[in-house]
């Protein structure tokens, strides 16, 4: 999904737009997207989903299905997001190819 996000920035900023909120790749960090989209989104609608459908079926692949409805998922959800808060976007290289990335888009548009 950020990579749709970055893109549609890019798209905007070769098209002298605005760049949008969370799609500017040169100020909006990845991980932080992320760990949003599982705060205010995933994990919530997951949370409902098992409230709402208690008598759901496991999930398909689910090799405990002595478990609560939908808890694979959320337990997923729970690991990505503690993962990524191990994780940084201020990777140095990344850095200085984002800086390149950001010349070479601000050459075309002023063409």
């Amino acid at each position: 999904v950020t990579d749709e996000f970055f893109d549609q920035g890019d798209a905007e900023r070769c098209m002298g737009m605005e760049v949008s909120p969370n799609c500017d790749r040169f100020a909006t960090s990845r991980v932080a997207l992320q760990s949003a989209f599982i705060d205010n989104l995933a994990g919530p609608l997951f949370t409902h989903l098992a409230a709402a459908f208690p008598a759901a079926r496991s999930v398909p692949g689910d090799t405990a299905p002595h478990r609560p409805p939908l808890e694979a998922p959320l337990l997923q959800l729970a690991a990505n997001r503690a993962s990524y808060a191990l994780c940084t976007d201020l990777d140095p290289e990344r850095a200085r190819e984002g800086s390149l990335l950001r010349q070479h888009l601000d050459a075309d548009a002023l063409m």
